[in-house]
């Protein structure tokens, strides 16, 4: 029987220990090695520090990298009108 995983093997290579960002990714992800959360410190450090702003004005742009200069020139604009 071929079980397929989440996690890609290579030569039937599977690493003792795989570090994962939270308990979530252990729980959903087909993997038959052990599982470490170790969490994501540095957005875990970041979360923390947003909570001590009072207001933090913010602008999120998702784009592909063609267009995303041209949408960054945009919403610097409108932040001039608002």
């Amino acid at each position: 029987m071929n079980i397929q995983y989440n996690i890609p093997q290579k030569d039937d290579f599977i690493p003792d220990e795989v570090l994962t960002f939270g308990e979530y990714w252990n729980q959903t992800t087909c993997y038959p090695g052990k599982m470490v959360a170790i969490g994501n410190p540095h957005l875990e450090e970041c979360v923390t520090t947003m909570k001590t702003i009072k207001y933090f004005p913010t602008i999120l742009i998702l784009s592909q990298g063609p267009v995303g200069e041209a949408l960054v020139k945009l919403a610097i604009e409108l932040k001039k009108i608002s």
